[in-house]
């Protein structure tokens, strides 16, 4: 069975391709209605560890505010989403990671996975 979106990523761009070729793309219900569910997964050893502060000496208070503007609009795209979304989360799963676990409709941690939030001063660990 054919496709009818092809999905790719590189260099920060996802490209959503329509490939319905037989009906010149037409968007019958095997295009809007394909997705059942959204899955969400981390590859490693961690979920999501969260907010990426690894270049903060090297940004200005701009580009940070226009960074969480951003995870912001994600989150709400996830939660606001027209189908379920499931997080399969491992390892850690710290601030705006967590923030992304909890956004989802779906939620299932395997044993051993941490969340944690800033200034909360503790953890929990399943």
């Amino acid at each position: 069975m054919t496709q009818t979106l092809i999905i790719a990523k590189q260099d920060g761009i996802t490209d959503i391709t329509l490939n319905r070729t037989d009906k010149a793309n037409a968007l019958g219900p095997d295009l809007v209605e394909g997705t059942r569910l959204v899955v969400l997964r981390g590859e490693g050893k961690s979920f999501c560890s969260g907010f990426d502060l690894s270049d903060l000496d090297s940004v200005t208070d701009g580009d940070l505010v226009h960074r969480l503007i951003r995870i912001e609009t994600l989150l709400q795209a996830v939660y606001h989403a027209p189908f379920p979304t499931l997080a399969l989360a491992h390892g850690r799963v710290f601030g705006a990671g967590a923030d992304l676990f909890c956004a989802c409709s779906r939620r299932i941690a395997a044993p051993g996975t941490s969340f944690r939030m800033p200034g909360l001063g503790f953890g929990i660990v399943l």
